[in-house]
């Protein structure tokens, strides 16, 4: 058993602890004064990183005063993507004890950030738990920036094209960078330490180096000036622009080496060299042909101009004639040859001849074609300086995609080049060079050939003078730049073309659209009246006596109610607002159904030819729009044909790849079925085409058109993800195509209970809603002449109510479709609640997309068109209610 200590050692023992105690805070004394005293920022933490102490370095360097610190958290101290940083790792900083050279970003109270390197320890009690951090800091803002400018420097020389090289004073190099190592055939650092400067220049430059440049640095510290440095492998001579200057400490001024930034100039030099003999070359003489490019011709009369047949005309309309002539002159100023442009097809954009002898090779090789005709020259093959010209050079210039140099039929060469549009080859472009044959027997063989004299042909030949071989290549070098000169400025007229016809048919798609969307917003409230009027009338003229003096004038308001519906369901078709309900049909059996309507319409002067093609994809559209499109574009080809005419119908599968969709903005490529429609009557002009699917557009006179044919043709297409493309020339007729994407499904036949018996009255009962007093009472008494039982609601909320209450069963709910508080479709879900197995019947003048995705009805979707006539809801009753 442990005694128990006496006082005199309890004594003893809190004695020491006082004197433990005393110690530790005279040392914690000397360590705060240590670091109040600090020349560096220092700052003390509490365990929640909030500061406990500083000293006057970190408020001197900050700019706050002490009270505005203490206490406060470090991080209000830190740029503001650094806070969270801290706030993350201060754990970690009192788990580890110790930190060295962490990095922050520090906020001044000016504002001003500096960069910070810090270094800390935790302090801790005798239990081991923490007490306190300290930490001093350094500002390396300057340092870092310093270090960066000092990096991006020797990147920079790194990177740098020209040789730049640092010497001791003694000349022994410190480093040459990469470039210049290369230039002067040095592998490494290494290779380069162990030369000195001397050992760049050649012997005999070396007197010049020591008594110019070295006396330059002497006096002014730097030389600058041409000079040549010695490659070390192959001892070649490298011609140099040299800039040479000291390097001196900023604060003492002595100099601390030698440093050049050198260039090689070798390619200017050349190029130099090659303008002084280009120079000399062209002001020696005048050519001995005449008056040189200045007094060139285009094609001489013998051939005339062969632009005039151009028919592709991409590169002559994009260039034009002048500045093509303007480009050729750049190369053929130097050699006074030949050159020729040509388009794609081989179409002349331009040609022209300088040198006589090239001329009269030209002409004498035309002569042998026998004909007067250039179209015939060009076909018979016996045009030889034109085969040359195009078929073995220019030709196979476009493709292979690369120059072609050959020997011609003249007895020169022909250097084509292709011409490119982006990575498409639009044409060629060759020049001709090198000279006239002069040898006897090669003379004598052309002779023959050509049915000429020898003597006529010595004396051209002498007429030319002969170029140097540097004078060719830079006339080839120039036909390089003059192909892609065509090439930029033909792409540029294109795309301009092209942004110019994007902007048209932005403008008219803004037209079209604009007029749709007033053609969906008037047809409700104008079908809902004409609902009225149709259904009145209808009821009047059953109940009238024929023999009435007022049921003629009755039956003309109903003829001209019904006008009126065809006339809105025209506009809908335009606006593409048109409600369909889309079968899955061949074209050939709906087109062969409706030949004889078709006859019928167009009259006996005029044939129908009908080619269907074999195989053809189904389709899936209403088969009322393709009656639609038929009966238009067959009466509008009836009245282009003055008299006796003919109509070709034809249909065939068709794939759109992207180069012809590229040229047909809109299409999109892929399988489509075709439908054509062509006529051989007048045809159209430009200003005709441009505006021919606008609604109300006709040329026809007063009473026999009202414009909306064609402007419904084209709605019903593009309702159909379809495309319509017209061509027409004026006498020659006009071509319509139509593309309609193909259905993968073929079609499938639906039989009713009742097979063709049509039943036009019923029993049933009927939810009737529409929320127009007038149509409703309206057609609450078509229904019930029809000997239906009818259930009139003007509501979606009364509807629902009388389904709810209704103590017999409801067969049919007929509803509005647009209406307030609810839609049609939103009505029958609810009213289906109640009657799980209620049919619909949804009828609109314009269904808004309620019942309808962009018009076309989802399918076992029931639907009729406002207004409709007792007849038409007497048919589609029966084929709801007679049908699952």
């Amino acid at each position: 058993m442990t005694s128990k200590p006496t006082y005199e050692a309890l004594e003893q023992k809190l004695l020491e602890a006082i004197k433990s105690n005393e110690a530790l805070k005279q040392s914690e004394e000397r360590f705060k004064r240590f670091f109040m005293n600090a020349p560096m920022p220092y700052q003390s933490l509490d365990e929640n990183g909030n500061i406990i102490d500083v000293n006057a370095s970190f408020l001197e360097v900050l700019g706050y005063s002490r009270g505005e610190v203490i206490g406060k958290n470090f991080g209000d101290f830190l740029a503001r993507d650094m806070t969270n940083h801290f706030k993350e790792n201060f754990p970690r900083f009192k788990a580890i004890g110790e930190i060295l050279g962490v990095e922050f970003e520090m906020v001044k109270k000016d504002g001003a950030t500096i960069l910070v390197s810090f270094n800390g320890k935790i302090q801790r009690n005798d239990q081991g738990y923490f007490r306190c951090t300290h930490c001093i800091f350094q500002d390396i803002t300057r340092r870092r920036k310093i270090e960066n400018e000092n990096m991006l420097l020797a990147g920079i020389i790194k990177r740098s094209q020209d040789f730049i090289g640092v010497a001791e004073i003694d000349l022994n190099i410190i480093y040459i960078n990469p470039a210049g190592q290369k230039m002067i055939g040095l592998d490494g650092d290494e290779a380069a330490r162990t030369t000195k400067i001397d050992d760049w220049f050649f012997p005999e430059d070396l007197p010049f180096f020591k008594q110019t440049i070295r006396h330059s640095l002497g006096l002014t510290g730097r030389w600058a000036g041409e000079s040549r440095f010695r490659h070390f492998k192959t001892g070649k001579a490298i011609p140099v622009l040299c800039d040479l200057f000291r390097t001196q400490d900023p604060e003492t001024g002595k100099v601390m080496n030698y440093t050049t930034i050198t260039r090689d100039i070798t390619d200017q030099k050349q190029a130099e060299e090659s303008l002084r003999r280009i120079e000399w070359m062209l002001t020696r003489s005048v050519p001995k042909s005449g008056a040189g490019f200045n007094g060139r011709t285009e094609f001489d009369s013998a051939s005339g101009d062969l632009t005039q047949f151009n028919t592709c005309r991409v590169i002559l309309d994009a260039v034009g004639q002048t500045l093509l002539s303007d480009i050729a002159g750049d190369y053929l100023d130097l050699l006074d040859t030949f050159t020729a442009v040509y388009e794609k097809n081989g179409d002349y954009a331009l040609g022209l001849f300088v040198s006589d002898w090239c001329r009269f090779i030209d002409e004498a090789s035309r002569r042998l074609c026998n004909t007067n005709d250039n179209q015939e020259a060009f076909r018979c093959g016996q045009w030889c300086c034109h085969e040359s010209r195009w078929g073995k050079a220019s030709k196979k210039a476009m493709e292979t995609g690369k120059p072609v140099d050959i020997e011609c039929e003249g007895g020169l060469r022909v250097y084509a080049l292709p011409i490119f549009v982006g990575e498409e080859v639009v044409g060629s472009i060759n020049v001709g060079y090198g000279d006239p044959p002069r040898d006897p027997a090669k003379l004598q063989g052309l002779a023959e050939k050509y049915g000429v004299s020898v003597e006529d042909l010595l004396e051209h030949a002498n007429r030319y003078e002969s170029r140097p071989p540097y004078i060719i290549d830079l006339a080839k070098r120039r036909l390089h730049v003059s192909a892609r000169l065509i090439g930029e400025i033909t792409e540029r007229k294109q795309a301009e073309q092209e942004r110019q016809m994007l902007q048209a048919q932005l403008i008219q798609a803004q037209k079209m659209e604009a007029i749709g969307r007033l053609a969906g917003g008037v047809a409700h409230d104008f079908n809902n009246m004409l609902s009225i009027i149709l259904g009145h009338s209808e009821i009047i003229l059953e109940d009238m006596d024929p023999s009435n003096p007022f049921f003629p004038g009755i039956k003309e308001i109903f003829k001209a109610s019904e006008r009126s519906t065809n006339l809105t369901r025209q506009l809908l078709a335009f606006a593409r607002k048109q409600t369909v309900d889309p079968k899955v049909l061949n074209l050939n059996d709906v087109i062969a159904e409706m030949l004889k309507m078709l006859h019928r319409l167009i009259g006996e002067d005029i044939s129908i030819k009908w080619v269907p093609a074999k195989n053809l994809s189904w389709v899936k559209m209403d088969p009322s729009q393709i009656d639609q499109i038929l009966a238009n574009l067959c009466i509008n080809a009836r009245d282009a044909i003055k008299s006796v005419g003919k109509i070709t119908i034809e249909t065939d599968n068709i794939t759109l790849d992207e180069a012809y969709t590229r040229e047909h903005v809109g299409f999109i490529p892929g399988d489509y079925v075709l439908l054509t429609v062509s006529d051989n009557g007048t045809g159209m002009d430009r200003a005709t085409l441009d505006k021919l699917f606008e609604p109300f557009f006709t040329t026809k006179g007063p009473g026999r058109g009202i414009g909306l044919g064609l402007a419904t043709v084209y709605g019903i297409v593009k309702q159909n993800d379809g495309f319509i493309y017209v061509y027409s020339e004026l006498d020659m007729g006009t071509t319509f195509k139509i593309y309609l994407p193909p259905h993968k499904t073929s079609a499938t036949s639906k039989t009713t209970k009742n097979g063709d018996i049509a039943v036009f009255s019923g029993t049933e009962t009927i939810l009737l809603v529409e929320d127009e007093r007038a149509i409703l009472e309206m057609t609450s008494a078509m229904l019930e002449r029809l000997g239906y039982k009818v259930l009139g609601a003007s509501s979606p909320h009364e509807a629902i109510r009388m389904s709810q209450n209704a103590d017999f069963k409801i067969h049919l709910l007929m509803t509005d479709v647009v209406m307030p508080q609810m839609n049609g479709w939103e009505l029958a879900e609810k009213v289906l609640q109640v009657y799980p197995n209620l049919k619909c019947l949804f009828m609109s003048g314009y269904t808004a997309n309620v019942i309808a995705h962009h018009g076309v009805l989802e399918e076992g979707v029931h639907f009729i068109n406002k207004p409709f006539s007792k007849q038409d809801l007497a048919d589609k009753l029966r084929d709801v209610l007679d049908n699952d």
